[in-house]
């Protein structure tokens, strides 16, 4: 690898194929990989595509470039490029740094983001220890190694440390009079801002964006579905009416980009929240026929996640609680749905075990916390029938941001309805305009009923007047009378037909009930 100019690097590559020698190709694009593929992208592909397959895995920077090679990583044994340890010793540390480099995007592409961290952690910590005149140069590819580092910190969904090495890429660029590095870099940074949460820092991104020149290849597709991503994320959790357009920009089901998960993410959320889960679950399938299982990415946890939404809303129970209550270690999108349906079904330990390991972890997102306690209030209805007036005060300063209506929308009517019965009467004309237009996707909750509700329930099949059945429980009218208005609110009915008919439906009374 040398430091010649891109117009020096662009003629000894011309030379190269002239003589219509691969190796001689190969060789010469090695030797000028970095000018060649900033300024020279076009060019540089077309020499690629003149080597042979069997001679290109020979040089692993050329296979990731390759057009086809890419998008045949997940139809056939992954390319896993490893060279032998005296080969490496051969090479300059720019030519390591390179190679590095290739393996982590190969491994990423391949399907395998657990391999593909090792060697963004393996880069990082080159470019810690040992600087080089060829990569700190102006012109040189420092910015490009952060970007990428941080690009498979997304695909993990690590998106914390992901914004520390994209921020390092936007300066390196800036530095460098690189507005395409610049955008590139801070796309990225306002998709991971949109996905963690803090929606008013990823527009403020946004909207510097424009004021930057369009990048050109290899960098304005990235680019473009970086923004379009980050976009539509902020739509879909603010819900806002006009969120198909927003949508249809995104990348495809099958696409190599960083972003597809992302995308991904946006439709299926959008798709719930508008009461479409068979779209939802289309949406997966064709995700997971598109790309290998990515265990420990973030592709994986966004499409177990939808799978356990949208199967339990399309009534599919059994599969639901299957795919929920497995044992195997989750991200944080799938605890979050099944944290959701074990307190719809009536699980609740298993609800307060896993938010309480959620509420132990330090590096939640802005996202995940305020999920974190619109799920903790939740449970406590479901529990106590009550919510405390600190994390009642906590969900109306949420839902009074505008931020969180997809998420507010996940859980019943009654929770924000007690919500609103903790708040000072000074605040209701506000959280009563916050909350108006949240439609509840989770309607079909199992609310647990006391022993003596259950059993008005089950008198209530028997046809028995409220006399009658003060008379056998021995209490009074009165009392059965506030225990069927209690049952009436926590089944959403208003008469005894609809109490017995909820009751069966959620299997709180069974049809065999005697008459007695």
């Amino acid at each position: 690898m040398t430091a010649a100019t891109a117009a020096d690097s662009k003629q000894k590559l011309d030379a190269a194929l002239e003589t219509g020698n691969p190796r001689k190709i190969a060789q010469a694009a090695m030797a000028h990989i970095w000018p060649l593929f900033d300024k020279h992208y076009l060019d540089l592909i077309h020499a690629i595509e003149k080597i042979p397959l069997s001679l290109l895995e020979n040089y692993p920077v050329l296979w990731i470039l390759h057009r086809v090679n890419p998008v045949l990583a997940h139809k056939r044994t992954p390319f896993k490029p490893h060279l032998n340890a005296e080969t490496v010793k051969s090479m300059t540390t720019d030519e390591v740094d390179m190679l590095t480099l290739a393996q982590m995007i190969a491994f990423r592409y391949s399907g395998d983001v657990t391999a593909a961290l090792a060697y963004a952690s393996r880069l990082a910590d080159r470019i810690r220890s040992r600087g080089t005149g060829f990569r700190e140069r102006a012109d040189g590819p420092l910015w490009f190694y952060h970007q990428q580092i941080g690009s498979t910190m997304l695909a993990a969904g690590e998106t914390g440390p992901a914004l520390t090495e994209l921020a390092a890429s936007a300066e390196i660029g800036q530095i460098a009079g690189r507005p395409d590095a610049r955008r590139l870099a801070l796309s990225r940074v306002a998709l991971a801002h949109a996905k963690r949460g803090s929606l008013e820092e990823a527009e403020r991104v946004l909207a510097e964006l424009p004021q930057l020149p369009e990048p050109c290849a290899p960098y304005s597709e990235p680019t473009r579905f970086a923004e379009n991503t980050a976009a539509a994320l902020i739509g879909v959790e603010r819900m806002i009416d006009d969120i198909d357009p927003l949508l249809a920009k995104l990348d495809s089901f099958g696409s190599l980009q960083v972003t597809w998960p992302y995308g991904l993410l946006a439709r299926t959320r959008s798709l719930l929240a508008r009461k479409r889960p068979d779209e939802a679950l289309e949406c997966v399938h064709l995700a997971r026929d598109a790309h290998t299982e990515q265990h420990g990415s973030l592709a994986i946890d966004v499409m177990n996640a939808a799978t356990i939404d949208a199967l339990w809303a399309l009534g599919s129970k059994k599969q639901a609680r299957a795919a929920a209550f497995r044992t195997e270690q989750k991200g944080f999108l799938e605890t979050s749905a099944a944290i959701r349906l074990a307190i719809a079904d009536d699980k609740l330990d298993f609800a307060e075990t896993h938010l309480r390991r959620l509420s132990e972890q330090r590096t939640l997102a802005p996202a995940q916390h305020t999920e974190r306690i619109i799920l903790s209030a939740w449970l406590s209805i479901a529990k106590a029938d009550s919510i405390d007036p600190t994390t009642a005060q906590r969900v109306a300063h949420i839902v009074q941001r505008g931020n969180s209506r997809r998420i507010l929308s996940q859980i019943p009517q009654e929770v924000l309805s007690s919500v609103r019965c903790e708040l000072d009467d000074s605040m209701h004309p506000t959280f009563d305009v916050s909350v108006t237009g949240i439609t509840h996707v989770m309607v079909q909750t199992r609310p647990t009923l006391t022993t003596s509700e259950l059993r008005v329930l089950t008198a209530l099949k028997r046809e028995l007047t409220t006399a009658e059945i003060a008379a056998q429980l021995h209490v009074s009218p009165n009392t059965i009378k506030s225990q069927l208005r209690s049952v009436y609110r926590k089944l959403s009915c208003s008469n005894r037909a609809e109490a017995i008919q909820t009751g069966l439906t959620l299997q709180l009374i069974s049809v065999d009930d005697d008459n007695r």
